[in-house]
């Protein structure tokens, strides 16, 4: 994963499971939903990006994307939420459940996160509280 770009400690996710096909042998539990959770605002460097609204976008020749017209600027909505939103945030834990198409475990839980970039994907992970969020984010 590549460095996110975020502080940790912003980000919660709330996964809660429930019971498909309740009553029948092939009754299982399941992810229900993945709801993300930004408490950062404006001023947060997550919400913080170019409002061109280009899906990519080359670099200049030192790595500048502001130089090469995608200058940063302020939203009201984490640049993390819409990949939350559309299921298109992975899951990487050392639990991930390769039985699932995002990799979540299918148990109800909640807490923060830290979160990184994987080629062409987010990717997610718990974090014990802040501090663990921010060893996890120094390591990518």
């Amino acid at each position: 994963m590549t460095t996110a770009r975020h502080p940790a400690g912003l980000h919660t996710v709330k996964v809660t499971t429930r019971e498909r096909d309740p009553g029948t042998e092939h009754a299982r539990m399941v992810v229900a939903a993945v709801a993300f959770t930004c408490s950062g605002d404006k001023t947060s460097p997550c919400h913080q990006y170019p409002a061109c609204g280009c899906e990519v976008w080359a670099l200049d020749i030192h790595g500048d994307a502001a130089a090469a017209g995608h200058e940063d600027t302020p939203h009201a909505r984490c640049w993390l939420a819409a990949w939350f939103d559309s299921g298109c945030a992975v899951y990487q834990g050392d639990d991930a459940d390769e039985g699932t198409d995002d990799g979540v475990p299918v148990i109800d839980r909640e807490g923060l996160i830290a979160t990184g970039f994987e080629d062409e994907y987010l990717t997610w992970e718990w974090a014990v509280d802040s501090d663990a969020a921010q060893q996890l984010e120094g390591q990518r």
